[in-house]
């Protein structure tokens, strides 16, 4: 994985501190979910990202209001042939 340095304003570095947790990781557990929303990843992807299976991110997208079915019919192909092989 590539790594990205963005600037962060003071304020909200110290929200970021308050889950008592690298920032790092909060960031990318908020990125994560929020590209998958978009379109810009798989639902694997997000997942793998956020180190979890791709169920376990179905329930972690939930909890953000992201909607658990938001790949293309590809990617959905995919998913459920995972999930019949489990």
């Amino acid at each position: 994985m590539a790594t990205l340095r963005i600037g962060v304003d003071a304020d909200a570095v110290e929200v970021l501190r308050r889950f008592d947790r690298p920032v790092a990781d909060v960031a990318r557990e908020l990125v994560a979910p929020d590209r998958y929303r978009r379109g810009k990843i798989a639902g694997g992807k997000a997942a793998n990202r956020l180190r979890l299976d791709r169920r376990a991110f179905v329930h972690r997208a939930a909890d953000f209001g992201v909607p658990s079915v938001n790949d293309d019919e590809e990617n959905l192909v995919v998913e459920f042939a995972a999930n019949d092989r489990r």
